[in-house]
Parts: C-alpha cells; structure tokens; sequence
C-alpha cells in the first residue's frame, strides 16, 4: 500500500497492535499521528520508529473516552498536518467493555465527521453530540 502524503491516526498506538499499525503507515509513506493516553515515553518511542521507518510522525495525548480530549487531539494533529486522511482505532482492545463501548461511540461520530470534513463539538457537559441522520451508529442503538 501507499500511503505517501496521507496523515494517518492511530488511536491506542504507544503499543501492541497500534503501534505495529502506525509504524507500517508510516513505512509506508504515512504522517503518523500516535494518539496514546498513559504512556507518553512508548509514544515517543513509537514516534522514533516511525520517523526511522521513513514517515513523520507525532505523539498527542488523548483519553479516547473523552469527547473534550478527542476534539483537542484532533485540533492538535489538524493544526499540525493540516488535515485526517484516515483513522485506525486501537484503544479499547484491553479495555472494560463499558470502556469499549464509549469509544465505539465516540470514534464512530469522529470518523462520520472526518468523512463530511468536519469534527464533531462536543456538548457543555463534555459528552459527544447526538448522531445526526446518516451517521453510522454502534450496534443496538
């Protein structure tokens, strides 16, 4: 695959799976936003690889869960690189299930909002809008 000129987020990617997945973007061609919530020494570590694997690459903490922290990750990569190509979620796999859910929600208002090229704003109390008509929904809502 090729993924010259492509900035690329990878949710969960101080480790494991995302951090295989955003060394390969990178590899790749990619600009690799590694998006990661505890471990910010890994983040970087993971940066390093990206960066000696021949793509660009950013650390930006965000707790996925949170909407308010999603809309200031996706403001700091945005501002950044200029835009999201694409996004790969790998936060939750070792997550509690009520966890998961929330950033099954979450991502899937993120990434409908990264298709129509906007971002959602999330309400006064922090939580993510609403869906609109033509958003994908999680299963069972």
């Amino acid at each position: 695959m090729n993924f010259d000129g492509k900035v690329v987020l990878v949710t969960g990617a101080s480790r494991g799976i995302g951090a295989v997945l955003a060394t390969a973007f990178a590899a790749a061609g990619a600009t690799v936003a590694v998006n990661y919530r505890e471990r910010g020494d890994a983040a970087e570590a993971v940066v390093a690889a990206c960066r000696a694997k021949g793509g660009d690459a950013l650390a930006v903490h965000a707790d996925v869960t949170d909407a308010t922290q999603v809309e200031a990750m996706i403001e700091t990569v945005v501002g950044e690189f200029g835009r999201i190509d694409a996004a790969a979620d790998h936060a939750a796999r070792c997550q509690p299930l009520d966890r998961a859910a929330d950033l099954n929600l979450v991502h899937r208002r993120t990434t409908a909002d990264f298709r129509r090229g906007h971002r959602p704003k999330p309400t006064e109390d922090g939580q993510c809008p609403p869906f609109r008509d033509g958003d994908p929904k999680p299963i069972g809502v």
